[in-house]
């Protein structure tokens, strides 16, 4: 509904290979985490690759898409999507299980501009993080977020599922999943689930 979130779509040329682009997801995402938390005092978790929780529902997430050579980024696009103003009303009912927004969890309005505002700023600086090779110390701050480290999961990519400990991320922002056989596997994408140890 109209005015009701923040979507956005954010262009991007960095000189990355295009193996790095996880990198910006994982600045996209540290950069929502603090903007919200700046402006709401919330304190929201990241379930790797993409999606903003606020306890256990979606408040958000993010799309990335890459054009590229075999070598060389032409260019990212970054979608974002943050659920601010709606009430438990515009939420279907199979959505109400399982998304929220920050005037839920606040309990009051939140301004979409100084989300807006925050998240630009915040998204900056960790960009010019990842232009500077810096991205061991946003990988750090994604850690201390992620609510999936150190969690058994299953990484379902199409037909394929990957079942392990998630353990951290990779230099070039991939999930580094343990699995049965203690080999670490680098995930790039795919669908999450957290499963019972």
């Amino acid at each position: 509904p109209s005015g009701k979130g923040l979507w956005l779509s954010i262009l991007l040329r960095p000189n990355l290979r295009p193996a790095e682009t996880t990198q910006l997801t994982t600045a996209t995402a540290t950069a929502i985490v603090r903007a919200i938390t700046r402006e709401t005092g919330l304190k929201p978790k990241i379930k790797w690759p993409n999606d903003i929780m606020l306890g256990k529902k979606k408040a958000g997430g993010i799309l990335t898409e890459l054009h590229a050579e075999l070598d060389k980024i032409r260019h990212v696009i970054i979608g974002i999507g943050i659920n601010v103003q709606q009430s438990p009303s515009d939420f279907s009912g199979d959505l109400r299980s399982s998304a929220t927004s920050l005037k839920i969890e606040t309990g009051h309005n939140v301004e979409l501009p100084s989300i807006a505002t925050a998240l630009l700023s915040e998204l900056d600086k960790d960009y010019r993080r990842i232009l500077n090779h810096k991205f061991d110390e946003l990988a750090e701050e994604w850690e201390s977020h992620c609510k999936i480290l150190g969690k058994l999961v299953a990484v379902d990519l199409g037909s394929r599922t990957i079942r392990g400990r998630a353990e951290a991320l990779d230099p070039n922002g991939a999930l580094l999943v343990r699995n049965d056989h203690g080999r670490l596997e680098p995930v790039i994408g795919g669908d999450v689930r957290q499963l019972k140890n």
